[in-house]
């Protein structure tokens, strides 16, 4: 199998982007993804070892190219910055419709069967907001009682729950995607506020 890079296996993967949307993972096969790639069936086995593969790279190339964006946002404000990390987040899955469908569909998979270096990029995104999320606590709390890891782990289950519904809105309305984002991230902000004031030990 040739190293996964290059122009023709990301040709690949956004073929295979666009055959998942339209079929969903368990429905879709090696040779639509070929087909809409241009190559023959064979040839995808030069690079990914099946679709099952296919799916790991897809979401590993997209949390790769999110972490490289990740850490440009320098912002000092926490707030701020856990604002632009969700809005670049967003910005992201809906740029790409076919891949934002695939994400809704079948992201789940990607975090119960990635090896662990496909799920670096992965790591490193859910790091940035787990420290952002921490320093707005730490800035509206007076107490002294950081929030425990559950309460912080289900904080961002929330955040991310928020930008799944704002996708899944924007992909079945007309309403254009800075209209979308922007009321996400006025609504998420205010939640984190509520949340981080007066956190339980």
């Amino acid at each position: 199998m040739r190293k996964k890079e290059g122009d023709k296996a990301n040709e690949i993967l956004n073929a295979a982007a666009s055959v998942f949307a339209r079929d969903g993972f368990d429905k879709a096969q090696v040779s639509a993804i070929a087909t809409s790639a241009g190559v023959g069936t064979g040839s995808i086995y030069l690079y990914f070892g099946g679709k099952g593969e296919i799916l790991q790279s897809l979401f590993s190339r997209f949390w790769d190219r999110l972490a490289v964006e990740m850490t440009k946002l320098e912002t000092p404000d926490p707030l701020l910055r856990l604002n632009d990390q969700l809005g670049v987040f967003f910005e992201q899955l809906a740029s790409d419709r076919d891949f934002a469908r695939t994400y809704l569909r079948d992201h789940h998979r990607f975090l119960e069967f990635a090896d662990p270096p496909s799920k670096r990029g992965y790591v490193v995104c859910v790091e940035f907001g787990r420290r952002a999320f921490l320093e707005v606590v730490a800035h509206q709390d007076r107490t002294g009682h950081a929030p425990s890891p559950a309460s912080t782990d289900l904080s961002q289950a929330i955040l991310f729950g928020g930008v799944r519904a704002s996708l899944e809105f924007l992909l079945n309305n007309d309403t254009p995607a800075e209209i979308v984002k922007t009321r996400m991230l006025s609504m998420a902000m205010a939640g984190i506020l509520a949340a981080t004031r007066d956190p339980q030990p």
